[in-house]
């Protein structure tokens, strides 16, 4: 039972980061996120969104960035607990992703770091947010 929540874990996070990388930006109107954005953030493309990547499988939070280098990092966290449970990261001149996660000692290590960026990301992406909100008023003065 164990190796089957494992393969469905990577098959979710593979479809999800497929999903997003591919995809782009497109917004999903079911998404009710207070953190959803795709956008820029100092020079990076950034997409956060919540997915479901598989019928009757527990959503799954993603937050995809682009670095200026090329390279491509997402942040996966199944059940939407703000807790990663994989990170994968792809080399600008690679065509496939490294999986992190927290079984091997290299894995944690990743997963720790990650976990740092994804909160500070999350923080710049609300704040970000809120400066809309404040603005907004603006618009109809």
């Amino acid at each position: 039972m164990e190796n089957k929540s494992k393969l469905g874990k990577k098959l979710a996070a593979l479809v999800a980061g497929s999903a997003l990388t591919l995809g782009g930006c497109n917004e999903d109107p079911q998404n009710l996120s207070s953190y959803s954005f795709c956008g820029s953030l100092n020079g990076e493309k950034v997409t956060f969104a919540i997915v479901q990547p598989l019928p009757f499988h527990y959503n799954a939070n993603t937050l995809t960035v682009e670095k200026e280098d090329g390279r491509v990092i997402i942040h996966y966290d199944l059940g939407n607990d703000r807790s990663l449970d994989r990170v994968f990261v792809k080399e600008k001149s690679q065509s496939v992703y490294e999986e992190y996660g927290p079984t091997t000692l290299a894995g944690v290590e990743v997963l720790r770091v990650a976990q740092q960026q994804y909160d500070s990301y999350l923080q710049k992406i609300r704040e970000y947010q809120i400066g809309l909100a404040l603005q907004a008023p603006e618009k109809i003065r």
